[in-house]
């Protein structure tokens, strides 16, 4: 078998394929038309979208300065019993100027908002898209159980034909032929479990995504399911050749990428942003005004006019929100080398969920070659001397159907691992940091 001989050559090089973090994908553009489908028809993705947009255009408004002011007062009188006469009696134009009305803190402060908005959004947008890759790779290898219930049926069908054939010439028992038949029904069921299954985990995609309509995940599927179950093991098995990189490598690549450790990064520039404004809101404020009025006497006056507010005593609140600020930003304080508390615990957290997806990772790599080459050659010489024994009278059937179902438990543990070691590779990115559209490498085995 084909499988075979190619297990022991790329089993090895399957967990080089976590090297691609700075990797170049050529078809990285066929995975982001599909992340693009994906974001398009993903009511959660849009709603997260339509959030930011929303959150991004009032920042923008409220770093805008304070408006020109135009105040127009005027009077109605009546004479004459019906007669009616109005005049304007004041116009004024004026302009307010502070400490902080439009000025650069005001805007740092609305750009901070906006970046971890920005930050915490887009990673909770890429959270959905990995989501949806295991889900699809899940459902993949829900598929792939499916093609190999199909064979294992089949096999059990060409039993029944063998154990027939020698009971018509007194060579077997009615009791194989039940035996038989009954592990006939076994792998049915077996069959329909796992169909239902597909169609679950095919309709959840589609709904949960938005393109039950559209047939996006019976493209992927359709070609899929026809093909040849040992041409699609060679495919899934075919991965990159990039050496190897240690977990710290991916330690430093999430220091660079994580967004919520961004996120924590602006959080810290904005308290301390945020206390300067609360020190500033006790500064004058001034209102330039140009203005013309007139009096009962019809008299007009015209002028300049300049007012000026001054907070005398605000019974303690300034410096209580100060201290409320302070008090926040103390928790974000600085340990050895300087390091922010909430920066270093949250950079603590990334590496441990690294440490975990990459242990996952080598617990994987160890599985698929625990199932290598040896392992899966003895399964396959066994089943080939059960079925030759059986017909020739040398074992039993039940020698026989034990030898077949410890093959085809071989194969499913190899097609689980693989495809697990995939999900953990994606898993190992996704704490990295590594935008989804990277992932070419791996999901073009699923998306085409």
């Amino acid at each position: 078998m084909r499988i075979v001989q190619l297990i022991i050559l790329i089993i090895f090089s399957l967990f080089s394929s976590i090297a691609p973090l700075m990797a170049n994908n050529g078809g990285s553009e066929t995975l982001k038309r599909f992340n693009d489908n994906l974001c398009e028809n993903n009511a959660e993705i849009q709603f997260l979208k339509s959030e930011l947009s929303s959150f991004e255009l009032e920042m923008r408004a409220a770093s805008k300065k304070s408006p020109l002011m135009l105040e127009i007062e005027g009077e109605r009188s009546l004479e004459s019993g019906e007669e009616k006469k109005y005049q304007t009696k004041n116009i004024e134009f004026s302009k307010s100027f502070g400490a902080t009305d439009g000025g650069g803190l005001t805007k740092r402060i609305n750009s901070l908002e906006s970046k971890i908005k920005y930050e915490r959004t887009h990673r909770a947008i890429e959270e959905v898209i990995y989501d949806s890759y295991a889900a699809l790779i899940s459902a993949r290898k829900t598929a792939y159980q499916k093609k190999l219930a199909v064979e294992n049926l089949k096999i059990a069908e060409n039993i029944i034909a063998a154990v027939t054939q020698k009971y018509e010439v007194a060579l077997g028992s009615k009791m194989e032929i039940e035996q038989a038949a009954l592990d006939y029904e076994v792998q049915f069921l077996k069959l329909i479990d796992i169909s239902g299954g597909f169609k679950i985990q095919k309709a959840t995609l589609e709904i949960k995504n938005g393109v039950e309509e559209n047939g996006l995940y019976n493209k992927i599927f359709e070609s899929f399911l026809n093909s040849d179950l040992t041409s699609e093991v060679e495919s899934l098995l075919k991965t990159s050749d990039k050496p190897l990189t240690g977990a710290p490598a991916f330690y430093e690549a999430a220091l660079a990428r994580r967004r919520d450790l961004k996120a924590v990064s602006y959080e810290i520039e904005l308290l301390a942003a945020a206390i300067d404004s609360q020190k500033r809101s006790g500064s004058p404020e001034f209102n330039l005004g140009i203005f013309r009025s007139i009096n009962d006497l019809s008299e007009v006056e015209r002028g300049v006019k300049l007012s000026v507010s001054i907070p005398l005593y605000d019974f303690g609140r300034r410096n209580d929100s100060l201290r409320a600020l302070r008090a926040k930003l103390s928790g974000y304080g600085s340990i050895r080398d300087a390091k922010s508390y909430v920066y270093e615990h949250t950079k603590r957290s990334v590496l441990i969920d690294i440490t975990e997806k990459y242990n996952l990772c080598l617990l994987n790599r160890q599985k698929l070659i625990r199932l290598s080459d040896s392992a899966f050659q003895k399964a396959s010489r066994l089943l080939n001397m059960a079925a030759v024994g059986y017909a020739e009278g040398a074992t039993t059937l039940l020698e026989y159907q034990s030898a077949k179902r410890s093959y085809f438990e071989f194969y499913e543990q190899l097609i689980t691992a693989a495809l697990d070691f995939d999900i953990s590779l994606l898993e190992l990115r996704r704490a990295c940091g590594i935008a989804p559209d990277e992932n070419y490498d791996i999901m073009k085995r699923f998306i085409q």
